[in-house]
């Protein structure tokens, strides 16, 4: 599921890809744009080679309808239709939605048109996992592309300094509560708990293991290797734009209470 939620995360250059092609005559609508036979084949040859270098789908279809452009993901594995999962996938998408529809504008701006963009995960049973989707705002009057507006965008940016007033500010304050409950039922025959604490730039997961596992430092230590690491701090800070460096730290505590392992990862 994680690896899911990254690809999410990885959106944008699907949006890059796109906006490489160049019309070769004024377009009425993005699907009329898309059907101009150069501009097919160069984003349906740029988005293939985007999904074969990644093990996570299997293909990635692009269609059309008008002016909404729909990305169609077949997975590798196995997905189970979850709210939360979903939620937490559409917040996000709508946290990007400017920086998504500047990437299309900068390269394709069909005057009064409005723009949408669909993202549908299928599992590897080719049933419906997620579907979510953004709508441009008209009320924005494209702010992110105007010079006197980039001052406004910066300002919004300049607030989210942390990992704690970013994900208050884009997910509510009960993010970590509710991610706990995913957490909680992958490893439910490990832990019986977790217990999640962001503060500023720090994230602290405490797991309550079910069964006595003594002291653990040096076996956990062992099997995190540089991308181990790498996955776990991009997890959290990749969809932020937080710059400091950040602290995530794995406390595992022992049923009596000793702690059977203590990590700590910085980056």
């Amino acid at each position: 599921m994680k690896k899911i939620i990254y690809a999410l995360l990885s959106l944008t250059l699907l949006i890059s890809l796109f906006a490489c092609a160049a019309p070769n005559k004024e377009p009425e609508t993005l699907e009329e744009f898309y059907n101009q036979p150069l501009n097919k084949f160069m984003v349906d040859n740029m988005v293939k080679s985007a999904v074969e270098s990644d093990d996570t789908f299997k293909s990635c279809d692009i269609t059309f309808e008008g002016n909404k452009m729909i990305y169609s993901f077949y997975s590798n594995e196995k997905l189970e239709k979850d709210k939360n999962t979903e939620k937490y996938m559409q917040k996000y998408l709508e946290s990007q939605k400017s920086k998504f529809f500047k990437e299309l504008r900068d390269s394709i701006d069909i005057k009064d048109a409005v723009y949408e963009i669909e993202y549908i995960y299928y599992s590897n049973d080719y049933s419906k996992a997620f579907d979510i989707s953004v709508t441009e705002d008209t009320g924005d009057d494209d702010f992110l592309i105007t010079t006197d507006t980039q001052s406004e965008t910066t300002q919004v940016e300049e607030k989210v300094v942390t990992l704690q007033s970013y994900y208050d500010e884009v997910y509510g304050v009960d993010y970590w509560k509710d991610a706990t409950k995913l957490l909680l039922e992958q490893n439910s025959d490990i832990v019986s708990e977790i217990n999640v604490d962001c503060v500023d730039n720090t994230v602290t997961y405490n797991f309550m293991l079910i069964n006595d596992m003594g002291d653990i430092q040096d076996k956990l230590e062992s099997a995190m290797d540089e991308y181990e690491v790498n996955a776990i701090i991009n997890e959290i800070k990749g969809p932020t734009g937080v710059t400091e460096e950040i602290t995530v730290i794995y406390i595992y505590n022992n049923p009596d209470g000793s702690i059977a392992a203590h990590l700590e990862f910085k980056g």
